[in-house]
């Protein structure tokens, strides 16, 4: 009995010791695991400018044609004369002033002066205008080696071929004018006047006679 109960007793102290070594991982501290954290590193993108729409291009300055105003056409220089030049009788028109014309060949073989053919401000028109013929002779002695003056003051050419083509020829100191007629689509070309103050008073015949000295 004694033995039994010392068995007893000897397992219940064997499994009390095995119980005290089996609790002993309970109390110990748990091992410390590092983990480390990568902090992230913030790139700054750089934030673009902003942009708004884009403004309407600069157009392009236009360029200004100025259109030429139509003007006479004028001989390229002016004739010398005494007491009375080209310019001296041109300037004295009425505006627009005289414009060269070719509907009418002066012919004066053997002149010492050039013609100068033109049509006159006189407000005529495409289809029926004035054109005369001015001479301008370098003084009144060079004029009268080449024209007579009559008492009646009309003038006669002393150079063979030379002769006006109407009788409405007008002189001034140097200056000698013709009426060559009137031309245009209406009328046939060096038509006569209807009547003969439609020339005496036309504005060219007028400053023609009016040119005075300076």
């Amino acid at each position: 009995m004694t033995r039994l109960v010392a068995a007893v007793v000897l397992a219940l102290a064997g499994a009390l010791a095995l119980a005290c070594i089996g609790g002993g991982s309970d109390d110990a501290e748990p091992t410390a695991t590092a983990t480390t954290t990568t902090q992230a590193t913030a790139t700054a993108t750089p934030t673009p400018s902003p942009t708004g729409p884009p403004g309407p291009a600069a157009g392009a300055t236009p360029t200004t044609t100025a259109t030429p105003t139509p003007t006479p056409t004028r001989v390229a220089e002016s004739i010398d004369g005494d007491p009375f030049s080209l310019d001296d009788f041109e300037s004295a028109l009425p505006s627009p002033g005289l414009a060269l014309s070719d509907e009418f060949e002066a012919a004066c073989p053997g002149a010492s002066a050039q013609p100068v053919v033109f049509a006159g401000p006189d407000g005529g028109s495409s289809e029926r205008h004035a054109v005369w013929v001015l001479w301008v002779y370098a003084d009144r002695d060079a004029f009268q080696a080449e024209w007579s003056v009559g008492e009646d003051f009309r003038v006669s050419p002393l150079l063979d071929g030379c002769a006006p083509p109407n009788g409405f020829v007008y002189w001034h100191e140097n200056l000698l004018l013709w009426f060559a007629g009137f031309y245009g689509s209406e009328v046939a070309p060096g038509s006569l006047p209807a009547t003969a103050a439609e020339v005496r008073e036309h504005p060219v015949v007028r400053t023609f006679l009016g040119l005075t000295w300076q």
